[in-house]
């Protein structure tokens, strides 16, 4: 995954307001294995270390940050392609936000936290032969 900076002054000693903007994207590629087998079946997909797919990635990162209290927030979007067993893993997009305070302590820099994390991802599909039954799932996650 590669960001751009569109935005910037976190590094400005004269501002006590900074902020930064990053914008990004990337490819994951299928290089895991995705076909392993336990007693002659082939496991279930989300059992697989790999996914057998090439996928997109795109993000979005803001901090902002006045005086040592700052939020940073960041949003991440995947979009799934189908791999060559016809099961495609439904897009996702997750999403968190962190309040931290930057607190230096005899040279060291500590940066205490709170935030919140969402996932959620479209369902899975299966277009697979007909011996094998279609699979859809659905699935929404949140963490404090």
């Amino acid at each position: 995954m590669a960001n751009y900076s569109l935005i910037n002054t976190g590094d400005r000693m004269d501002k006590n307001l900074k902020h930064t903007l990053q914008v990004g994207g990337g490819v994951k590629l299928a290089t895991g294995a995705y076909r392993n087998q336990e007693h002659g079946e082939q496991l279930a997909p989300n059992m697989q270390p790999g996914t057998g797919s090439t996928d997109y990635l795109a993000n979005g990162i803001y901090t902002i940050r006045y005086k040592q209290l700052g939020l940073s927030n960041d949003v991440t979007y995947r979009f799934n392609s189908e791999n060559s067993n016809g099961y495609r893993f439904g897009n996702r997009v997750s999403a968190s936000s962190n309040l931290f305070y930057w607190q230096n302590v005899k040279g060291i820099s500590l940066l205490p936290s709170a935030g919140v994390y969402y996932e959620h991802a479209e369902g899975d599909r299966y277009e697979g032969p007909l011996t094998c039954r279609k699979a859809a799932t659905l699935s929404s996650l949140t963490w404090a």
